[in-house]
């Protein structure tokens, strides 16, 4: 499932950044009780965690796709109707729940010191306080790791990923990212396939600024069977040019 559904990026191959982050979770559910199978093939389980591309998965999922702090509206995905501004640091409780788990699973010398990296990271250097103030506490009781220790230079620059503009050349999505707080602004061009719960909009750019996501990408606003045959699955409700008055897709009803 993981090889088949997630590409070199680390991305979900269907079309939307809420499903995405659903289909994480649902994998958990498979990850979890693997780790205590027990068989005379895999006598000491099976750690899915230490697979690479399952890792890529569920590091950083959030904040590496944000723009200003949001989450970015694409495919079946609410609207973005709130201002909020680009925060400092940036944080995403989703990404340090799946960074406590990366850590506390995974087997390898490497891998746990990156991971370990990551979470001081995602804490700003204090694990206990974060664990203290999270809502993971229940999972935190039976499962959490020793925190890892406080690095002063970590070797992977993990702000770069989430601040500076970025392409994902295979789920096709180009990133731009510029200034701080107020000032700051973002847009997101995606020209990669649109699968499952993706939209008629390829090339679709969102430009967010002044702390609003200002081309309102419609995404499930509407609901219903509107988003699937209807006006926000169409061309002409994002933020593109219609040619002789149809959708993209050679099969496309007329707008």
């Amino acid at each position: 499932m993981v090889r088949n559904n997630v590409d070199r990026d680390g991305q979900y191959y269907e079309t939307s950044a809420m499903y995405s982050d659903h289909t994480r979770s649902l994998y958990l559910t498979f990850a979890e009780p693997l780790l205590n199978w027990r068989s005379d093939k895999y006598p000491t389980g099976i750690n899915l965690y230490d697979l690479k591309h399952f890792q890529s998965f569920y590091e950083l999922p959030n904040l590496t796709l944000n723009c200003l702090g949001k989450s970015p509206r694409y495919g079946d995905s609410g609207p973005d109707i709130g201002r909020s501004y680009l925060p400092d640091p940036l944080y995403a409780s989703f990404d340090y729940r799946l960074a406590e788990r990366l850590y506390a699973r995974v087997s390898g010398v490497e891998d746990r010191a990156h991971f370990g990296a990551l979470l001081n990271y995602l804490c700003a250097g204090d694990v206990e306080k974060t664990r203290a103030s999270g809502g993971e506490v229940e999972w935190l009781v039976f499962h959490a790791a020793t925190p890892p220790a406080p690095t002063s230079s970590p070797t992977v620059d993990f702000g770069r990923r989430m601040t500076a503009s970025d392409i994902l050349g295979q789920k096709g999505f180009a990133f731009l990212r510029d200034g701080q707080g107020k000032d700051a602004q973002a847009a997101l061009l995606r020209y990669g396939p649109s699968l499952n719960h993706g939209h008629l909009d390829d090339l679709n750019l969102n430009y967010y600024a002044l702390g609003y996501e200002l081309t309102y990408d419609l995404g499930y606003g509407l609901g219903s069977t509107h988003t699937q045959v209807g006006w926000s699955h169409q061309t002409a409700s994002h933020n593109l040019v219609l040619v002789d008055e149809k959708s993209q897709g050679g099969d496309s009803k007329d707008t």
